[in-house]
Formats: C-alpha cells, structure tokens, sequence
C-alpha cells in the first residue's frame, strides 16, 4: 500500500465521511424484477461493498411510473422495503451508499420519448416530444418524492444523473435544447431544469444526505455543451446545494466516449475533470477506462481529482480496492475494456463480463 496512499486517504463528500477515495460507478444491471430489488441484486452490490470500495453507487433508479425493463423504480412507496435490504446489507461491510436517480431517459425512452426541444434523437431518429413547464415542474416533483424514498430506504447520498445523453443532458445541451423560455437560451436557462431538481432534492433529503451530480462535462460533439457552460452549470448545481461532482463524458451522439474502449487513452476524462476541480469549486470525482491502480493514484496525486469513480474495473474484480490496499496488485484481475458488458446493457439482458464469470452469481459467503 506505501505507493498508494491518495487512494487511501479518507474522504469528505458535504456531511458524508468516506474511507478512502474509491466509488463504486453507477452500471446498469438489470439484475431488478418489475422494479423492485432482488436477492441478486444486494448479492452484487454487497460483494462492491465487501471489496472495500469507500462509496457504492446504485445504478439509476426512475422516480416516475414507466417502462424500463429491468431497472430499479422509486415512485412508490412499495419499493422501499427492498432498497432498505439493500443498504442494510451493505453497511454491514462498513461502506456508505448512494443511489442514482434518473428523472427521465429524454428522448430514448421507448414509450414516451420527452425531451427539452423536438430535436431527433441522434441514432434512432425518434421525434421526442417536449415538454411544457408545467410537466418539468412535475419531474422535477416527483424526483423530490424519489429522494425522500431513497432517505427512508438508507441511502447516505443521491447521484442525479446529468448524463449520458438522458434528459438532464439534453437539457443542458445546446444542440438538443432549442427553448426559448426559460429552460432555454443561455447556460443558465438550459441548467435551470437542473437547479431545480438540486434544490428540491436538498430540500427533501435534507442537509445530511450528500447530493451528487453526475454530468457530461464535455458532449465531445461540435457544437455540443462548452467546458465554459460546464464549468458555469457546477458553479449554479454548487449553489442549488450539490455536494459533489461526478466528472464523466459523451452523449448519445458519441457512446465511445460513454463507454471508452481498449484504444481509448487511461483516464481520458482527467482533464476535463481538472477544469471543473479548478474553477468550480467543489469536490470532483471522475470516470473514464481506469483500470489500473497505479493510473488512479497518479489522477489523484496530480490534483486532476478528489475521488476515483470504477465501473468495469468493479466488476472485472470487485475486490480491486482490498487487494491494492492488502499490496496484492497483481491478484486484480483486470478489466480489458472488452465491452462485453456493453454488450449485455444494448441487450437489456443481466449483466456480464468477460473476465468475472461469477459476476451476478455473487454468494452470500464472506470472502
């Protein structure tokens, strides 16, 4: 462990302590039934926890009755109980957890397809609808009531997902917002759909539950949302009570940087990350193909970032972070960028990966 300390070092996310800087990134599992958690499902995430991540992260959840296959759900009350299972089970192994919330998948929502503007959506050509002021005011309500849910249930922290090309993202984006009103124009009137989900979020979880956001700081698109209007969207999300930033990229116009391949560069979202840590004022995690230790710990003693968001790497091996602590680096096995897993999310079927035959078939034993 003496070369990694950073990694190591614990950490603060507004009134949330974490032991040490390594987050477990929202991944989509489809490991839920009806929208409702299952055994398989805390088995999974417990076996995050127990590998000695300092925060899990929940895939996204959906705070409005729709149709999304194999997703969590928390409009209503009845999903509650399983989220609980699931976050007592995780404490258990001393870790914090978060859950992602996902207002709307925008314009790639198979049953209602809803968007900022009537722009198409970039692979599928559907026409989305956009939505009125007041529908945004009910989102906007109803990701409140998630939030409250998601703070009976356990949760030390929400994510909002602000990227990925969902709802959020679109919003923000200059290309796919072409409002006039005011959720349109200039940054402040495309982050405004923003704002208000951070200040009803805080204002139903309250002080102690850290709010996170995930966002694109960069569309990697021409034309797409500015490193300037990202910078000025953290600066507004910070005002409106956001803990914390989760630094990722692309859109649905640009997946490769969603999901970076093996030809993508280590931690090619640093930079970026970097921009925002240094003018925005708030904590910075970041996500993008790292998979080795030695990169996460160099992003972090360069001041790039505060905290390492794994996803593929987790999931390659999800006892990553105790056996770099444990100096055991050559026991990782390491995740090849394959996109295997990929593969299965396209697929809507249970999550897979290449290199862990056992992912999804997690036990209840203590390793």
């Amino acid at each position: 462990m003496a070369h990694f300390e950073r990694l190591f070092e614990p950490g603060r996310i507004g009134t949330l302590d974490l032991a040490n800087r390594i987050i477990v990134a929202p991944m989509v599992t489809h490991y839920s039934k009806d929208g409702y958690v299952t055994d398989k499902m805390i088995r999974y995430y417990a076996e995050r926890a127990r590998g000695g991540a300092g925060l899990v992260v929940l895939e996204a959840a959906y705070p409005r009755k729709g149709v999304n296959p194999g997703r969590i759900h928390i409009w209503d009350d009845s999903f509650v109980p399983g989220l609980k299972r699931l976050t007592d089970s995780l404490h258990q192994w001393g870790g914090k957890v978060a859950i992602q919330i996902n207002p709307s998948r925008g314009r790639s929502d198979a049953a209602d397809p809803v968007s900022a503007s009537t722009v198409p959506h970039p692979r599928t050509g559907k026409v989305p609808r956009a939505l009125t002021p007041a529908e945004i005011r009910g989102l906007v309500e109803d990701f409140g009531r998630g939030v409250l849910r998601a703070r009976e249930a356990g949760f030390d922290a929400v994510m909002i997902h602000g990227a990925s090309g969902y709802l959020i993202s679109e919003f923000l984006s200059p290309r796919a917002n072409r409002r006039n009103d005011a959720y349109g124009g200039d940054i402040a009137g495309r982050s405004r759909f923003l704002v208000e989900i951070a200040l009803e979020a805080k204002r139903q979880g309250g002080k102690d539950l850290a709010l996170i956001l995930r966002l694109a700081a960069s569309e990697r698109v021409e034309g797409g949302l500015s490193l300037e209007d990202a910078v000025e969207t953290c600066r507004l999300a910070r005002q409106a009570g956001v803990d914390a930033v989760d630094v990722v990229s692309g859109v649905a116009d640009s997946m490769e940087w969603v999901v970076p391949a093996h030809n993508f560069p280590p931690a090619c979202n640093a930079a970026l990350a970097a921009e925002i840590k240094q003018r925005a004022g708030l904590p910075i995690s970041v996500a993008g193909k790292i998979v080795d230790p030695a990169v996460a710990e160099e992003v972090l003693r360069s001041g790039h970032t505060d905290f390492i968001s794994l996803g593929r790497a987790l999931l390659a091996d999800p006892y990553f972070p105790a056996k770099v602590k444990a100096g055991k680096v050559s026991d990782i096995t390491t995740c090849t960028c394959c996109m295997s897993c990929m593969e299965s999310f396209y697929a809507a079927e249970p999550l897979i990966c290449a290199v862990n035959p056992a992912l999804g078939e997690e036990s209840d034993a203590t390793r």
